[in-house]
């Protein structure tokens, strides 16, 4: 494993030598770095600046640039260490540092320090310095004054966290750094006057002043771009800092979504536009939205990661998707090639972010949905399928989406089958009611013809034959009950008894054939998947099949008691398995 002391070496080692994205991770490596690498940190940067890179005229860019780069990395491992804040000192200081870079960035970093927790003391004093030290008037063409304008921007941030800080803060007037912000905003005839405005923006980049002049006048430049073409790009940048919930984020969004628009045709200007696109979704306007979807399929592959990023911070992933799919809907709509877009709305896809943060399983989760959708969905779907993993991606999805296709064949069956059962139960009902009501008025007729019988006979012989035949009738009578209570009564319960079990029967087979179907489809998914299956996976499966297995036979032995048991016994008997599963899924489903 890495020391603190090597990984200090290496990132001083990138810092001086490295390619400029190198230097920038660098830079939040220091940012990033514990405390024993702090103090490694300090000695190596100090040890460079005094021996291999102290200021000298006429010297080479490079070595300029390297020391800009050490400072900035100084200036946020300050801490409370004074030699390092002296070294700092002396760089800020215009008669020892001659580059105004330089100066700019070893501010910066003082700044960055004192935004991530430390001494905001340290800050001011460093700013008072460069402004004592340094009169705008100074700057010429090769040294606009850009610490001068950092060291403003940062007593105009300073004071405004004092107001805000303070107790009891009421109303207060704008306070003159503000007001010399907002007048080294305006371009006035005379170079002198574009290097105010290009330093003055070059700070407001660093440090956003969220105050609707400086907006405003951001804006202008952006949108007035030929007053001082060289504060263009910083003007963006600052941009997009701005609080998207303040009074002037509309006129700023409104600024970027126009200069993206204006920027596109040209080339050159690419890298304004792609700080646009980046300044957009650091905003999350929604507005932008349309202007950025076209960029998706630009050459420029920078463009093309910028706007898909951007879109993905306002809208997320699966919506970035579905937006896609409907611009290539469109784009079959007018009978434009499909096959070249898909291509280049995978790339965009796969440039939404880094491979760690797992970006392109929800895009293929998204594309699984869209297959079940209708025809031309489906087709758009499959072909950037393939463009993000191939056929055998597409391979698998079809067999995901015919999977699931079977599993709703089989819901749909079930339920055509549950209704068969329903109406054939219904029937065979019927036709019992009808019969047991059959049997029962036979035996009512039969009754009122023995009663008719019996009236009659008393009327023509007599009350002997009446006695004669109430025998007769009386052991009739007693006869047909046991007959009737023999092969009526007890047969009419039994049927009532076997339609209702076979019912319930039928009913518990489709439950479980539901449940087994949903759990042959999780299964199918896992496999399809791709992933290693562990033992216990399987077991798990198993379980999941044992489980309905038994709720089936204990439906069967215990009838009565199914469905009138309390909510909280059935939990209690069958509670929530989903951790069970690998990827979540409820264990039981709802037969």
């Amino acid at each position: 494993m890495e020391s603190h002391r090597e990984a200090a070496n290496r990132v001083v080692k990138t810092l001086e030598l490295g390619r400029g994205f190198e230097k920038f991770k660098a830079i939040h490596a220091v940012e990033a770095a514990p405390p024993e690498m702090r103090e490694e940190l300090r000695r190596d940067l100090q040890l460079h600046l005094r021996s291999e890179f102290k200021p000298e005229p006429h010297e080479s860019q490079e070595r300029s640039e390297a020391r800009g780069w050490l400072l900035a990395g100084l200036g946020r491992v300050v801490d409370q260490d004074d030699e390092s804040a002296d070294e700092v000192r002396r760089h800020l200081d215009p008669s020892f540092e001659c580059n105004e870079w330089v100066r700019y960035w070893a501010l910066e970093g003082v700044w960055v320090y004192s935004v991530n927790g430390g001494k905001p003391e340290l800050a001011e004093s460093m700013a008072k310095q460069v402004r004592s030290n340094s009169l705008p008037e100074q700057g010429n063409r090769q040294h606009p004054p850009l610490a001068y304008s950092l060291a403003t921007v940062m007593m105009e941030e300073l004071s405004q966290r004092k107001v805000q800080q303070a107790p009891m803060a009421g109303p207060t007037e704008d306070s003159p750094y503000l007001e010399e912000i907002s007048q080294r905003l305006d371009v006035r005839s005379g170079d002198a006057s574009v290097q105010r405005v290009e330093a003055m923006v070059g700070a407001l980049r660093v440090i956003p002043v969220n105050e609707d002049v400086v907006i405003k006048k951001l804006c202008h430049l952006v949108r007035n771009d030929n007053k001082a073409p060289a504060a263009t790009y910083d003007a963006i940048c600052a941009l997009g800092q701005v609080n998207p919930e303040g009074f002037c984020a509309k006129e700023a969004i409104g600024t970027l979504q126009d200069a993206v628009e204006r920027y596109r045709p040209w080339a050159k200007l690419d890298a304004r536009r792609r700080e646009a696109i980046h300044s957009l979704g650091k905003l999350g306007a929604l507005s932008a939205v349309e202007t950025l979807l076209p960029d998706l399929t630009d050459k420029d592959p920078a463009i093309v990661q910028e706007a898909a990023v951007a879109l993905r911070n306002i809208l997320g992933v699966q919506t970035t998707v579905s937006r896609i799919l409907e611009e290539m809907l469109k784009a079959k709509a007018r009978n434009a090639l499909l096959e070249p877009l898909a291509h280049q709305y995978a790339n965009a896809l796969r440039a939404m972010g880094e491979p760690e943060e797992n970006i392109e399983q929800q895009v293929v989760q998204r594309l699984e949905s869209a297959m079940a959708a209708d025809v031309e969905t489906q087709e758009v779907s499959r072909l950037l399928l393939m463009e993000l993993g191939g056929s055998e991606a597409y391979q698998t999805l079809r067999a995901l989406v015919g999977a699931m296709q079977d599993y709703q064949n089989v819901l749909s069956k079930s339920e055509q089958a549950v209704s068969a059962q329903f109406e054939k139960s219904l029937k065979e009902a019927r036709i019992g009611f009808w019969a047991t009501l059959g049997m029962d008025l036979i035996v009512f007729l039969f009754g009122v013809v023995l009663l008719g019988g019996t009236a009659l006979l008393a009327m023509l012989g007599g009350l002997d034959k009446v006695g004669a035949w109430a025998g007769v009738a009386s052991g009739g009578v007693g006869l047909l009950g046991i007959l009737y209570g023999l092969f009526v009564t007890k047969p009419r319960e039994l049927v009532n008894q076997s339609v209702d079990h076979m019912l319930r029967l039928k009913l518990i087979f489709l439950g479980y054939m539901h449940q087994l179907s949903q759990i042959v489809q999780l299964f199918t998914r896992r496999v399809l998947q791709d992933e290693t299956m562990s033992s216990q996976d399987l077991q798990r499966f198993s379980e999941l099949v044992r489980e309905a297995r038994a709720d089936a036979i204990q439906s069967i032995r215990d009838p009565a008691a199914w469905g009138e048991q309390p909510a909280d016994e059935r939990s209690a008997r069958h509670p929530d398995h989903s951790h069970a599963l690998p990827d979540g899924h409820p264990q039981r489903g709802k037969g």
